[in-house]
């Protein structure tokens, strides 16, 4: 299933697939270390419009709301939290 960053359920993870828009902003993402085939977990979000944090190569990134929308993530398994991460 692919959903966007700001879809995931906290402590779910994933392989980004996807960053929807321009150069500049994958531009952006790419620098954090965001990029297709880059596995993610998300550690936390509010709903509407706060930021979306997450996890990747060991590291927590804070995404703005827009942006964490533009991020699709094929989710791992079916979709259930995994408590490991």
């Amino acid at each position: 299933m692919t959903v966007s960053l700001v879809e995931m359920k906290e402590g779910q993870s994933g392989t980004i697939v996807h960053i929807q828009g321009g150069r500049g902003i994958a531009g952006k993402l790419y620098s954090l270390g965001l990029r297709p085939g880059k596995k993610v977990t998300k550690v936390s979000g509010l709903f509407h419009g706060g930021p979306v944090v997450v996890k990747v190569d060991g590291f927590q990134l804070a995404i703005g709301y827009g942006k964490a929308l533009q991020i699709f993530v094929q989710v791992n398994g079916n979709g259930q939290v995994n408590a490991n991460e």
